[in-house]
C-alpha cells in the first residue's frame, strides 16, 4: 500500500514540473495536488483502523 503513496507522490512531483514549464493548467495541477494529499491523508488513518493489531508490540 506505501507504493501507492510513492507512485501519487511522483505524479504530483511530475505534473508540478510540467506546470513550471507552462505545458500545463495551474488550476488543474492545483486539484491534483490537493486530491493526493487528502487520499494520503485518509489512507493511512483508514489503514490503523481496520488493522487488527496482533503484530503491535508494547515495550
Amino acid at each position: 500500500m506505501g507504493f501507492v503513496g510513492l507512485f501519487l507522490s511522483g505524479a504530483v512531483l511530475f505534473l508540478n514540473s510540467l506546470m513550471l514549464l507552462g505545458k500545463a493548467d495551474g488550476k488543474s495541477v492545483g486539484v491534483f495536488n490537493l486530491f493526493v494529499g487528502i487520499i494520503q491523508i485518509i489512507i493511512p488513518f483508514y489503514l490503523l483502523i481496520v488493522s487488527d493489531q496482533n503484530n503491535w508490540e508494547l515495550y
